[in-house]
């Protein structure tokens, strides 16, 4: 079979190459316009919460760097923005140290402990400063189960698919050793694992995503973005 490649699609293709790499040598990062975060599934403990979850840190943590206005952006309809020391604490003082906007939290109710109570992730930032001037983003997730029975085969049939989810969804690579994360004495699924993907349209960011898949608990997750690669 013939294939006809025009010589107009080659230059284009290495005028698209030749301008992506004068992004990355130049530490340019193509202008991403902040979206709101907008869960495709029900929040349930099973694969869809878990998706739901992946979605929030690709667009909180992966589509553009972090910067004060950013939760504003993004922030779920019927969540709110609060301090880490009010979310911590569950109410808000006017003498918090952390009112200042160097860092903020993405919640549903507002209190941490109401939101693993509930079951709502949330989304952490640290605003970036010199010292590190791409700041800090995690999105955390914990919900106790919503079935009353087959809890242990939703959680081995949500651990045998967890890395090839991470992988697909977050379009990952795997840098850490897989390891077998099946814990006996506790009868749960969990482990730590390091990820690379690409990021803010030019750069590589490093992930670290820590999981426990309890059969009797439920379900704590949490991904933090890391080094971002220039």
């Amino acid at each position: 079979m013939l294939i006809y490649r025009s010589p107009y699609l080659l230059l284009r293709f290495n005028l698209s190459c030749v301008l992506l790499v004068i992004l990355l040598i130049a530490g340019q990062v193509p202008s991403v316009k902040a979206q709101a975060i907008n869960f495709p599934h029900e929040n349930v403990s099973d694969l869809r919460g878990i998706l739901n979850l992946f979605h929030a840190f690709r667009r909180a943590c992966l589509e553009q760097p972090t910067d004060r206005d950013l939760p504003y952006k993004i922030a779920p309809e019927g969540y709110q923005i609060v301090s880490r020391m009010t979310h911590l604490w569950g109410e808000k003082s006017n003498d918090d140290p952390d009112d200042s906007g160097e860092n903020a939290i993405i919640s549903r109710t507002g209190s941490e402990q109401e939101d693993w109570d509930g079951g709502h992730l949330f989304i952490d930032f640290l605003m970036p400063t010199d010292e590190k001037p791409d700041g800090h983003c995690s999105v955390k997730w914990k919900r106790a189960w919503d079935y009353k029975e087959d809890q242990a085969r939703i959680a081995l049939g949500m651990f045998g698919v967890f890395d090839a989810q991470i992988s697909y969804h977050l379009k990952a690579v795997l840098k850490s050793r897989p390891d077998d994360s099946f814990i006996w004495k506790r009868r749960s699924y969990g482990g730590v694992s390091d990820w690379v993907t690409r990021c803010w349209d030019a750069y590589f960011c490093n992930f670290k995503v820590l999981y426990d898949i309890n059969p009797k608990r439920g379900i704590d997750i949490s991904i933090t973005r890391e080094v971002i690669e220039r």
